[in-house]
């Protein structure tokens, strides 16, 4: 048995329009939003570190990254490491299914 959270509790996966997806916060909400794959997620992790070393503390900060191929152990880890910072959130869109939503072939 490990310590490790379970990833699949740890990371939704939102897959509009089937799901809403509303503001994070209910004050002071900044959304912020990313567009990216496996290759360049790492990337906006660190765009989000960044943000978040010069965040105002009055802020919420609710990030957004809708992905495409992301494997779930690194959506987990960052959502790990953001619980660091209790004015924030790090939620994911899928959005291969919403295109194939939109495209009707689901």
């Amino acid at each position: 048995m490990t310590d490790e959270p379970d990833q699949e509790s740890e990371v939704k996966v939102y897959v509009p329009p089937r799901e809403t997806l509303a503001p994070a916060f209910a004050e002071n909400n900044i959304p912020v939003f990313f567009g990216c794959d496996d290759n360049f997620f790492n990337h906006a992790i660190t765009v989000i570190a960044s943000i978040m070393e010069h965040a105002s503390p009055a802020n919420n900060y609710d990030f957004v990254i809708v992905q495409d191929g992301v494997p779930r152990e690194k959506m987990a880890l960052a959502v790990r490491w953001l619980r660091a910072f209790p004015n924030a959130s790090l939620r994911f869109v899928d959005i291969v299914v919403k295109v194939a939503m939109a495209d009707g072939k689901s």
